[in-house]
């Protein structure tokens, strides 16, 4: 019997199916088989839209799946959803026949313990704070008027046009110099360390800014690895970061110098805008045109007395 039903689910089926009747189908199927079922996985690629819904990725080592908490259920569980936080969910499998995509909607969210990323950031953290890597101690002064900056980013990166774009109308006068490394994916650590090193190695820059754009904790790790940490520290020329949206935080933010909210922060921090040195020089010269009359004034009102003491 169980060989018969094996060659029978084997041979081809006579019934043609159009695309919307398989998928339609199928979510029959899989929303019948999983109605209500518990998954736990890491919180990834969290987003929150102006709708009230709350979609991201869950996933573990092998896989990833999508997820949506709806707008009604939000409230309740929008501290929990948080990229690398690992969360057990209760649910249902939902599919969207027009596209044939699924996935899982949480009816349910509860902490499964911090995802291994978190983990991994919170042990170097503190690792590293014990070092005396974080002391304001140790902080570099940042130049008040830098000649030349060396920009340590990807040569494709957003953050690198970004921040072209704010020096362009910020400080235009002032030469910027692009060490060009990965900021993301496997050795991208060991590249950013290694810029910083050539940057260092070179010594034509008066300050360093280290930037890209926002993305998950995934997408950020590399500046959260201990080689970036260390190559910052062990850095002679000043460092700005600016690495990624204004909530996030990395390793490599604790030990710069200056830590930035965005990477167009990062170049606006970097120095004074022409504008503000065009005010600065005009409150000088108004000092000095000032002075300068009142040193006239003095020598005309002594001109004036040594003239009236000689008619008398």
């Amino acid at each position: 019997m169980f060989n018969q039903d094996l060659r029978s689910h084997q041979s081809p089926t006579q019934d043609v199916f159009t695309v919307s009747t398989l998928n339609f189908a199928i979510r029959d199927q899989l929303e019948g088989r999983f109605f209500y079922c518990l998954v736990e996985g890491e919180v990834s690629n969290a987003a929150f839209p102006q709708s009230g819904h709350i979609y991201f990725n869950l996933k573990d080592d092998g896989a990833v799946i999508k997820a949506v908490i709806w707008r009604s259920q939000a409230a309740l569980y929008r501290g929990l959803i948080a990229n690398g936080q690992k969360v057990r969910l209760t649910g249902k499998i939902s599919v969207y026949a027009p596209r044939g995509e699924y996935q899982l909607i949480a009816s349910r969210v509860e902490e499964a313990g911090k995802g291994d990323l978190h983990l991994q950031f919170e042990a170097l953290k503190r690792k590293l704070e014990a070092e005396g890597l974080f002391d304001p101690a140790h902080k570099k002064p940042i130049p008040q008027h830098p000649v030349t900056i060396g920009l340590v980013t990807s040569s494709t990166a957003a953050a690198l046009q970004d921040v072209l774009n704010v020096f362009a109308t910020h400080r235009p006068d002032i030469t910027l110099q692009l060490y060009s490394t990965k900021v993301q994916g496997a050795d991208a650590g060991k590249e950013i360390a290694q810029a910083l090193a050539d940057a260092n190695d070179e010594g034509s820059c008066d300050l360093l800014l280290l930037v890209r754009g926002g993305g998950s904790i995934e997408d950020l790790w590399a500046f959260n690895e201990e080689v970036v940490a260390r190559a910052i520290y062990q850095s002679r020329i000043p460092i700005i970061t600016g690495v990624g949206h204004e909530t996030d935080t990395t390793i490599a933010d604790f030990v710069a110098d200056l830590r930035a909210p965005t990477p167009s922060m990062a170049a606006k921090y970097s120095s004074q805008s022409k504008d503000e040195l065009y005010q600065h020089l005009a409150e000088i010269n108004e000092r000095l045109e000032n002075l300068l009359y009142r040193k006239i004034e003095g020598y005309k009102q002594a001109l004036i007395a040594r003239y009236h003491r000689k008619k008398m």
